[in-house]
């Protein structure tokens, strides 16, 4: 060969290795730079090649024994999508429920030989009987733990697939077990924590300080978005729908810091009291967008009736001013710009610190806290020199001063959280990196759970209203509070969530245990219908429908998954395994997904399960043998599990969303009573915390049931979900305004302290106003047709306060901040719109379009309470739509 030809083919071979190292060399800074969604679907690609490669060879499959397979099973469930900490957790939690199942399975069948212990072919019914009822009474404990303490989930679920084996294949087996399943499912879990080690390893503290900076910043947006709406008159609301999601965040990875091991530079524990200071400046801004709202309303009715309501600058006054009161307003206007100014640096600052600290870098930022709160009082001296110089003459003006003193004072408590949230922030001091422990190591927060919805509004702590202990025994104490434990223990979602999950579980193992089924049991490998149904048995009816389609779909995608990659690779092990890694990528990016996680899992746990079976045990058939008993299998557990499920104890999630919602307005109701009566009974006093509390746990536990109402199969027809999500925001919001920020001491309690008659009525109509909602939501009747009294009796109140102004009343000064007043006025319109909503449903629910004929269509008078109804009754008129 020509020496030129050669230098070429060498020239050109350059040139080709040259171009493919810039290839690989862009893939790999690619990957080192995409998002955080495809390092995932790489890892949990990673993870479930690396499962199904050291368990498919001989060696390994060997070594395995009878469970290879559950290899593939436990590094499927704790797929690396946790930061490391959230991995150790993970994984702890699932091994902890693997030594749980084998010493409770060695257990039972040290009983069961006790039982009979020889003569594996004939297997006695007392033998049989023992495990089976062993295996339900389990059962009943898993479902009961499952469904209280969602965060054992993978230990409950790890416990039950040790027992599906091993008390399954103990019938004829007498020899205790553990090397079966320890070391297998040990490996499984270890293959995915060293993915999670290895390759792009998370740290929480990065997402917490992601989120906590997320959550500054909104709240700076929402101080200039308040800043900007002042200067308009007509009432503008601020949009804070970014600053709820990044507070939900800071919640969340607050809360996950609970559990999670932790390598940083700052202690997730200092930002639990700043995260408290985020919450203030929510429900401030809840309360601020309240009184927006009821401004937007009626200021077209306040404007044609005074003709100085013209003024848009930043403080909004309907009232007259005394001579100099107009330099005073200038100056206040000047010291709020101000102000918001300062707040502006304030947050800027606040961010550069944390990411100061997390840096380890020198601390170069400064957080001036001293001059905001030098600028708030002087906010507060000026703003009490124009309450000093102005005079109110009319309702309507003192109406309009009330609204501005509850904006003014709103202003100033969001001005004080961000004082002392960078006062918070300013406290934190630098420090090396170090192991942070899970604070629920050494300390005992209180955490906010789950209530029980199907628990009465009123529980035994409140008969302290109703009757006087004094009056009874000791045994008629006893008695009651032995009852009422009964009945919440008969009532509880979570006993009767036990009870179907126990019988799921005992029907579909139930022909294992008779007479010798466990043989063809066994070699159907109907454990795996079992595995089907556990999955499916969500907490609620509507997820438990939406989990069985997606099951459905997964197991199909897998064994397809299956069938292709076997007959790509002709049988060859590694070409199988490398294939693999493309599968992977597809269940990486489904298991991210919201909507389609539960299919991508359970399309990884059938290609898993069936490319096993097809080439570790070639002798029970081909792939397509395989493929058909996975298929067989799967829908027998998926129709017994939602056949139980819709049947016994169904919990209805639309149904226990209403009567949550009905019960947290019951709450808001006897805290209501209670702030009106506490000045008769001041012992009530002490119990206005537990009531605020109790309150925000049923909505709270509402918030959480609504995304599942989506998916509830009804005949009912259509479910209003936009209706309800409406219905829970007014909900919140009534709830801000009765409690505040304090719930020991809610914000309207101060309302009684001027011992106002007109003021107790108004409270006493609030009442009834939230018995009614509350009943009409519980028993999905119409709303009463007569109007609400409280916008009447706060009409009648505002007209008694201002005469008595007017008239120089000493027991009522006309100097004084009505900003009491502002808030009780915006509580009635919020109450008002909310008894707006649940009329709006209750009609769309009992009467949905197209649903009765055209000639029987017709329209139910809405009780409004802008308009009056009194006068059309009173002529007998028919409203007809």
């Amino acid at each position: 060969m020509p020496k030129s030809t050669v230098a070429s083919m060498g020239l050109g071979l350059k040139q080709h290795l040259c171009d493919v190292y810039q290839v690989s060399q862009r893939l790999f800074k690619s990957l080192l730079h995409s998002s955080r969604r495809n390092k995932r679907a790489i890892k949990v690609s990673l993870s479930l090649t690396m499962a199904v490669a050291f368990t498919l060879p001989p060696l390994f499959a060997n070594f395995y024994g009878t469970n290879p397979f559950l290899l593939g099973t436990v590094a499927i469930y704790l797929f690396p999508l946790k930061t490391i900490g959230g991995q150790l957790a993970s994984t702890g939690v699932g091994l902890l429920g693997v030594m749980c199942g084998l010493g409770y399975a060695n257990l039972i069948l040290f009983l069961g030989r006790l039982v009979q212990s020889t003569n594996a072919e004939s297997i006695g019914v007392g033998r049989r009987a023992l495990l089976w009822s062993a295996f339900v009474f389990l059962a009943i404990g898993c479902g009961y733990v499952r469904s209280k303490y969602p965060r054992a989930y993978l230990a409950i679920n790890f416990t039950m697939v040790v027992n599906m084996f091993a008390l399954i294949r103990g019938i004829n087996h007498f020899d205790p077990c553990f090397s079966n399943f320890f070391f297998v499912m040990a490996f499984g879990a270890c293959a995915s924590l060293i993915v999670c080690f290895i390759f792009w390893p998370e740290d929480h503290s990065s997402m917490l300080r992601d989120d906590i900076i997320t959550s500054l910043r909104e709240a700076q947006n929402v101080m200039q978005s308040m800043q900007h709406a002042m200067k308009f008159s007509f009432g503008q609301e601020v949009d804070i729908t970014a600053f709820k999601e990044s507070h939900v965040k800071v919640s969340a990875a607050l809360e996950e810091a609970n559990y999670e091991l932790s390598l940083t530079r700052v202690d997730s524990a200092v930002f639990v009291p700043l995260n408290a200071s985020i919450a203030r400046m929510l429900s401030l801004s809840r309360a601020f967008n309240s009184a927006m709202r009821r401004r937007h309303r009626l200021y077209t009715r306040i404007h044609f009736r005074l003709n100085d309501l013209v003024d848009k600058e930043l403080d909004i006054s309907t009232v007259t001013f005394c001579d100099g009161a107009e330099s005073n307003l200038t100056n206040s206007e000047r010291a709020l710009e101000l102000a918001f100014a300062s707040v502006s640096e304030l947050f800027c600052s606040m961010t550069l610190r944390i990411e100061e600290l997390y840096r380890g870098k020198q601390v170069v930022s400064t957080i001036e806290c001293e001059k905001l709160a030098s600028k708030i009082n002087d906010i507060r001296e000026k703003l009490a020199a124009e309450i000093e110089l102005r005079t109110i003459s009319g309702p309507y003006e003192l109406e309009a001063a009330a609204f501005t003193d509850q904006v003014n004072a709103v202003l100033l408590d969001m001005l004080e959280a961000t004082k002392d949230a960078a006062q918070m922030i300013n406290c934190i001091e630098k420090r090396r990196i170090s192991l942070v422990l899970p604070r629920k190591l050494y300390t005992a927060e209180e955490s906010i759970e789950e209530d029980d919805s199907t628990r009465r509004a009123v529980s035994e702590g409140d008969h302290g209203l109703v009757l006087l202990l004094e009056s009874t025994s000791a045994l008629d104490r006893f008695r009651i509070h032995l009852a009422d434990r009964l009945l919440a223990f008969r009532s509880s979602r979570h006993v009767k969530y036990g009870i179907k999950f126990a019988v799921v579980m005992g029907l579909i193992s139930l022909p294992a245990y008779i007479s010798d089924w466990h043989v063809w049991y066994e070699n159907l490998r109907a454990q795996w219908a079992l595995i089907s149904a556990m999955v499916v048995m969500e907490t609620t009816r509507g997820m438990t429908i939406r989990t069985a389609g997606m099951k459905l779909a997964g197991a199909l995608m897998g064994g397809l998954a299956a069938f292709l990659v076997m007959h790509m690779g002709q049988g060859a092990l590694y070409v199988s395994i490398a294939l693999t890694s493309l599968v992977g990528l597809g269940v990486g990016f489904l298991v991210q997904h919201p909507k389609f996680s539960k299919a991508g899992t359970v399309l990884a746990l059938a290609y898993n399960i069936i490319l096993g079976v097809a080439t570790i045990f070639p002798e029970h058939g081909p792939i397509s043998s395989a493929v058909a008993r996975r298929i067989l299998t799967l829908p027998v557990g998926v129709m017994i599990a939602t056949f139980v499920h819709l049947t016994l104890f169904p919990f209805r999630s639309r149904s226990a969303l209403a009567k949550t919602l009905s019960h947290s307005l019951d709450w808001l109701h006897h805290l209501v009573f209670a702030i009106e009566a506490s000045g008769e009974f001041p012992m009530l006093r002490e119990r206005f915390d537990d009531m605020a509390k109790k309150a925000q746990r049923r909505i709270n536990f509402a918030k959480n049931l609504l995304p599942a109402t989506r998916y509830e199969v009804s005949l009912a027809g259509h479910w209003p979900y936009e209706r309800f999500e409406r219905i829970l925001e007014k909900v919140v919001d009534t709830m801000v305004l009765v409690v505040g920020e304090n719930a020991a001491e809610p914000a309207i309690s101060g309302v009684i302290r001027g011992g106002g008659k007109l003021r107790l009525k108004l409270l006493a109509s609030l009442c009834n106003d939230l018995l009614v909602i509350s009943h009409t939501l519980s028993a999905r009747l119409f709303m009463p047709r007569n109007e609400s009294l409280s916008t009447y009796v706060l009409h009648e109140y505002q007209t008694h306060l201002s005469a008595k102004i007017a008239n120089e009343d000493p027991s009522c000064p006309d100097r004084r901040n009505f900003a009491d007043l502002g808030r009780l006025t915006d509580l009635v319109y919020e109450m008002n719109l909310l008894r707006e909503e649940v009329d709006e449903l209750i009609t769309e629910t009992q009467c949905p379009k197209n649903g009765l004929l055209p000639h029987l269509s017709f329209v139910i008078k809405k009780s409004r309470p802008s308009t009056p109804v009194g006068d059309e009754e009173a002529v007998g008129q028919r409203v007809l739509r």
